[in-house]
């Protein structure tokens, strides 16, 4: 199994004494599949790396890296709640749903302390992890259970969908611009 670690920074790997938080979770991510999978860690993606065929890509927070590579499973992994805001107001929103990502993993410290994801979302829509080996242990598990991975991507695009569908989003945006309450859930 050929796996692709995307972070998107300007951190060189080469050095670990110079990496961030960002970074270091991403290496030590890949130490952990690297021992079991033919696994490349990189921050920029060369025409090699582009035409290669990946069992599986995990992009760190940057959803754009899916219209890049050729992958048959593409894993999002959501730790920096700046990040989701960022692809929002990049609008990236749009490659993060059509492009198929079959897994979104959330840190549960993301999750309980700034995004509040779990207020939308259920572990049957999103897959919550608790720390870097949980996560790795869970990509491992989710990389062999098609059907219940699926199933999770699938339940949280529909519930993704259902709560913020155009026009909810359009009357909030125009209540708010008017002044008006609004409610948008």
């Amino acid at each position: 199994m050929k796996i692709l670690i995307y972070v998107n920074t300007k951190q060189s790997f080469h050095n670990t004494n110079n990496l961030g938080g960002i970074e270091i979770l991403n290496f030590d991510l890949y130490n952990y599949l690297n021992k079991h999978y033919e696994t490349l860690l990189t921050n920029s993606l060369t025409i090699k790396i582009k035409k290669t065929k990946w069992d599986i890509v995990i992009s760190s927070n940057d959803s754009i890296v899916f219209d890049l590579v050729n992958a048959k499973r593409k894993i999002l992994w959501l730790h920096n709640k700046l990040q989701i805001e960022k692809a929002f107001r990049k609008k990236q929103l749009f490659s993060i749903l059509f492009n198929n990502i079959e897994a979104v993993f959330v840190s549960n410290y993301l999750n309980y302390k700034t995004t509040k994801l779990n207020d939308f979302f259920s572990n049957k829509e999103v897959i919550f992890y608790n720390n870097i080996d949980d996560l790795a242990s869970k990509i491992k598990y989710y990389s062999k259970n098609d059907a219940l991975r699926k199933k999770i991507a699938k339940s949280g695009q529909d519930k993704y969908f259902k709560l913020f569908n155009g026009n909810k989003i359009a009357k909030h945006i125009v209540d708010i611009s008017l002044g008006n309450k609004s409610n948008l859930f």
